[in-house]
Order: C-alpha cells, then structure tokens, then sequence
C-alpha cells in the first residue's frame, strides 16, 4: 500500500467516522409523540417577511387558518413586492380567524438592515408573542404545527427551537436529489444541535424567545450580511446561552417547500447559502464548513489521480465504498424521518455528484455574487 493512497484511505475513514458521529447524534435525538394541548400555552407570534409570493401566500395563510393551536397571532411583513403579492394577502386577511397583520418595509423601513432580516425585525417590533416563530411564504404546515412547537418551548425552555424543512412533490430526478441533499443538511444541522454545537438550521422553521431575540440585540451582529436571518442568530443565541439550542424532531412540526425546479435557481440558491460560511464566528461550525469542503476537494482530486496513473481502478472504488457507507447510514435514518426512506435508491448517485456540487458552490459562494428575489448581492467579506 503505497503512501498516497494509505493517506488518502485515512482521509476517507476519518470521514466514515464524521458521518457515525452525525449519525449518533441524530439518534439521541428523541421522537416526539403527537402534541397535546396545554394548559397555559404561550402566545406565539408567527412572523413571515414575503416578496413576490403571490401564487404561495393564500395556500401558507390556509394552513395557519386550520391550526389546532389558537393562542397566536400572524404578522406580514411585506419586503418590496412587485407582483400582487400585497393584494393577495389582504383579500385573505378578512377571512383569517386569528390576529394577523400586514406591514410594508417600503412604509416603514428598518434602519440599518435590508431585505428579510428588515422584514423580520419590523414584523417582531409590531410583535406581542412570547415565542416567535419564523417561517417563509412558498411553505406549507400540517394543522399541529404551532402546537407542536409550543409543547418542546413549554417543557424544555429552550431559547430556539430549529424545526424539520423538506421538500415534496417532487416531479423528476433532479428534484428527488435535492431532496436528499438538503435533508443531509437539516440532519446534519440537528446532530450537530445534539451535540450542544449548533452550525446549521433553517428559518423556514425557526422559533426562538422574544427576550433571547432582544438580548442578542438582535441582527444587529451580523447586519452587513445580506442573509443568515437564521443560522447567524442561532449562533449569537448559542454564545450568549450554551446548551439553549435544540432540534425539534416531530412529523407534526415540519414545514414543507418546494425543491428548484431549474438548474439555474438551484446554484443560485446555494450559492446565497455558500456565501455564508466565511462569515461564521462560531468555531465548531466554521471547522465542519472547512472540513467537509477539504474532504470533498480531496475527493475530486482522486479522480484526477486515477487518470494520471497514481490510483487504481480498485484503490478508487474501495474510497468510494467508504464514503457511501458512511453517508447511507446518516442518511437513511434522516430520510426516514421525513417520510422518504424510498429515496435512498438516490444516494449511490448523489455519492458521486456531490463533492463536485460541494466545492463549486463552496468557491462561487465565497467569491462571486448571487442573485436573491430579484437582487443582486456580492460574496465579499
């Protein structure tokens, strides 16, 4: 066994070894049972930034229409739309059956921030919940979501609670692989919260204390970043409150979305969500970002190395098997969860495709630009 590919096998098993870890972790994370009602429910306040939802919005507000909570209020908060998103919100707004309001950054713009993290902050200062609870216009919630959120804050008094997002109606391959990617995301997300060394979560499903929100001042931490509403804040929670950060693992609380449908609005996407990294100060999340970049990188290079006549066929293969082992085991137990166990068919294939994905996007994201809701954004630090 030359030194090249003993280094590289190390390599591969200590990646094996991350995924066991991620894996361990989603496990200890319990299962929560249906959702009761409580006795004393704290009142919640769900804060939606939108722009140019109109075809989603209608279907997001009849989801919170039917929820078996009740003690909630719904705030608006519309980011500049062109469309007739405005519009669709207030012929909705008279038939709601709960508090909701509808606010505009464009009558009421928040100094010193822009876009969502504006829409969020107006939303939250007109706000009189307790528990504040995030989520996105293009969303759809089963009737216990909200209940569900508030039974975990009521019993743990955690200071924010991430939630699970997948993707559903699927309609092709391209779709379906989204599908187990991003999951590898949101699983990968909630070990690490298991852990007590939160690095990723997602505000289409986020809740966190209107006092933790108020104590961290805010956004005001991370205000030049045109994103990271979410991930950005957890971290700033996280540091001022060690071990107030949990995962919420129940059916009844997942929000569902849709994958991108083009290529092009895909790598856009990831490419607003790769500019991130480079701005984390939280340890433990930046050195997993590096790392798994590292390895993915190192992945690619193998196959330059086979060509070049310094792996075998063989060599190659046994690297491969290593990685896709690791990766079945987390992920089959995350796809699972989410009701798709039947996508692990997808993941000898996406074995092969992702380190390419990770280390494109990991370098367009940290030193091109991006395109956001119509806008254009650079990836400068």
């Amino acid at each position: 066994m030359d030194l090249l590919y003993l280094s590289l096998f190390i390599l591969h098993l200590l990646y094996l070894l991350f995924n066991l870890v991620l894996w361990y972790g989603w496990r200890k994370i319990p299962l929560l049972p249906t959702p009761q009602k409580l006795k004393n429910p704290p009142f919640v306040s769900v804060i939606i930034a939108v722009r140019n939802e109109e075809k989603n919005i209608p279907g997001l507000l009849s989801d919170l229409a039917k929820q078996g909570y009740t003690n909630f209020e719904v705030i608006l908060v519309d980011d500049h739309s062109t469309d007739d998103t405005y519009r669709q919100i207030q012929q909705n707004m008279d038939a709601f059956p709960h508090p909701i309001r509808l606010l505009s950054l464009e009558q009421q713009p928040v100094r010193g921030l822009a876009f969502k993290k504006a829409g969020i902050a107006l939303g939250i200062q007109h706000s009189q919940g307790e528990l504040l609870l995030t989520t996105d216009a293009d969303c759809r919630v089963g009737p216990n979501w909200l209940q569900g959120i508030a039974n975990v804050y009521q019993h743990e008094k955690a200071r924010l609670l991430s939630g699970g997002v997948c993707f559903h109606q699927e309609k092709n391959l391209f779709e379906k692989l989204q599908t187990v990617e991003f999951l590898s995301l949101i699983g990968s997300g909630a070990a690490s919260m298991a852990f007590q060394k939160p690095n990723m979560c997602n505000g289409a499903n986020l809740a966190y204390t209107a006092q933790s929100y108020r104590e961290v001042n805010g956004f005001e931490a991370h205000r030049h970043i045109p994103s990271g509403d979410d991930e950005f804040l957890m971290h700033s929670i996280h540091a001022r409150y060690p071990g107030s950060v949990q995962f919420v693992k129940s059916r009844d609380t997942i929000v569902w979305t849709r994958a991108k449908p083009t290529l092009r609005e895909f790598i856009r996407q990831r490419k607003r969500w790769g500019s991130k990294w480079k701005h984390y100060h939280n340890p433990p999340a930046l050195a997993m970002a590096v790392l798994v970049f590292a390895f993915h990188l190192s992945f690619i290079l193998c196959w330059g190395l086979l060509l070049s006549g310094y792996l075998t066929i063989l060599q190659l293969l046994s690297l491969l098997l290593i990685k896709f082992t690791g990766e079945f085991l987390f992920l089959s137990d995350v796809l699972t969860f989410f009701g798709k166990k039947h996508f692990r068919k997808y993941l000898p294939l996406l074995t092969l495709l992702h380190p390419f994905y990770i280390v494109s996007v990991g370098l367009l994201g940290s030193f091109g630009s991006y395109q956001w809701k119509g806008r254009q954004h650079t990836s400068k630090k």
